[in-house]
């Protein structure tokens, strides 16, 4: 009882952090909650991330992608094309790479911080 009480504190601890970042850097960040496993280990389903807008990636980066007709997705970028500025992508968990470069207009930013609360949701359900 008392390790989730403590669980629960540091979630409440965290959501208030970042409505604090949230509301202070608005215009240059946006708050994102990871939805699924595709970036497992890095990122957690329940995770918030913080992507900083006009910011360019680099081989390495999490990014957030944002193409017509997909749903917005935070994967790693393994390569960039030099010529169009084009970015391949990949999740940490899929074996192979996204079969659609990802165009530079798409990119709305790259993940800077990460919000551990999937790992605190976790340990509230028990599944550690």
């Amino acid at each position: 009882m008392e390790r989730r009480l403590s669980a629960a504190m540091e979630y409440v601890l965290a959501m208030l952090l970042t409505v604090g970042l949230v509301l202070g850097v608005g215009a240059l960040w946006e708050p994102v909650r990871v939805s699924g496993g595709s970036m497992r280990p890095a990122l957690l389903q329940g995770d918030l991330v913080l992507v900083r807008r006009g910011m360019r990636p680099r081989a390495g980066s999490i990014v957030l992608v944002r193409a017509s007709g997909h749903r917005a997705v935070l994967h790693r970028v393994v390569a960039i094309n030099v010529v169009d500025g084009a970015v391949t992508t990949r999740g940490d968990a899929n074996e192979v790479n996204d079969r659609e470069r990802a165009e530079s207009d798409q990119i709305a930013g790259v993940v800077t911080r990460v919000v551990p609360l999937g790992v605190l949701l976790e340990r509230w359900r028990g599944s550690e």
